[in-house]
């Protein structure tokens, strides 16, 4: 396994990642507990050390199943969760459509507490805002309670995962721009490339889909995190992804993956 520094952070993390959607949702199939934990160790065993989940992946279960499959390893890992969505509000849902969200600090902070007693650890490596719209990354209350929580030693770095689905470029670039996060996740596939094409010549080249004045992570010592969904490979993973890459189209359905 090959490993690298993650952005402007001080976390070492594997180049493959784990993501948890796989062992803790029933969307693409049921895996029992048995055989999740087993693939988590496994993921361990062959050296990755990034896990990333949220606390909407099975209403809690998704940081559960980590605590359960690598608690005693909590310092061997980099662990990566999300919030935003309520998952507190028991109105029944629909098929897989979008939860309200919540951004509030009150919020935050619950979510966040309650995030770190499932995964049963006192602090987060990685605590990313789950589909932000662009009003919650302009909101000052969010990120000043994030940056209160960093002092506590209840989150190391926060960070954005953009979605649902593909798209999403102003959120991308006020992340970046406004925010200056640490990584940004953004789905990238064999088959879903342009949203997030990865490359390393200099910002003022140009792609298909982006003008010169398209900033890249590289230009905020941002790192970007390539989520493949199992819905075009048979696994999940996040991989932790090198230079510039940038969002650039819109979604073109919901829910809160």
């Amino acid at each position: 396994m090959k490993y690298r520094k993650l952005g402007s952070t001080d976390l070492s993390v594997s180049e493959v990642g784990f993501g948890v959607w796989s062992v803790s949702t029933n969307w693409w199939g049921k895996i029992d507990e048995d055989t999740g934990v087993k693939l988590l160790r496994k993921a361990l065993d062959l050296g990755i050390n990034l896990f990333d989940t949220a606390d909407t992946y099975g209403d809690g279960y998704g940081e559960e199943i980590l605590a359960k499959a690598l608690g005693k390893n909590r310092h061997d890992i980099v662990l990566g969760t999300k919030f935003g969505y309520d998952i507190y509000d028991k109105t029944p849902r629909v098929g897989h459509t979008e939860r309200p969200q919540k951004w509030d600090p009150e919020f935050v902070r619950y979510a966040c507490e309650q995030s770190l007693r499932r995964l049963k650890t006192d602090y987060i490596d990685l605590y990313q805002l789950h589909n932000p719209r662009l009003t919650a990354i302009e909101s000052d209350d969010l990120f000043e309670t994030l940056k209160e929580l960093v002092s506590e030693g209840k989150l190391r770095h926060y960070a954005v995962a953009l979605g649902p689905d593909i798209g999403w470029y102003d959120e991308g670039v006020a992340s970046m721009e406004e925010r200056k996060v640490a990584t940004m996740q953004i789905i990238y596939s064999i088959i879903e490339q342009q949203p997030a094409a990865v490359s390393s010549p200099p910002p003022a080249s140009t792609t298909p889909d982006c003008s010169p004045a398209c900033p890249t992570p590289r230009d905020y010592s941002m790192a970007p995190l390539l989520k493949t969904p199992s819905s075009t490979s048979p696994t999940t993973g996040v991989s932790a992804g090198a230079n510039g890459s940038h969002p650039c189209s819109r979604p073109s359905n919901t829910s809160d993956s």
